[in-house]
């Protein structure tokens, strides 16, 4: 049997690829906004702080650029801005 670290996302279906590629973007904007809330009501969360350290180091790095071919920035400049605008309401 092939050792797993042989499989690529191009080894996958391309439907497949698509749906992980969205399954991981949607978990990592769920943990941003879960971080993001904790962190409204306990500011010194350690756990928070640093699920939300993560999740914008995923949304920077060349891995998310390459999965979605999305700038990282535009995508947290548009959840900070959601946030806010939840926030207010």
């Amino acid at each position: 049997m092939d050792d797993y670290q042989d499989y690529q996302l191009k080894d996958l279906d391309p439907q497949g690829a698509e749906d992980l590629i969205v399954a991981i973007v949607k978990q990592a904007v769920t943990d941003w906004k879960s971080a993001k809330k904790v962190l409204a009501k306990h500011p010194d969360s350690i756990m928070a702080s640093n699920s939300q350290i993560d999740c914008e180091r995923f949304f920077l790095s060349p891995y998310f650029c390459a999965l979605t071919g999305t700038d990282g920035k535009h995508i947290l400049s548009k959840l900070e801005e959601d946030y806010e605008h939840e926030r207010k309401r």
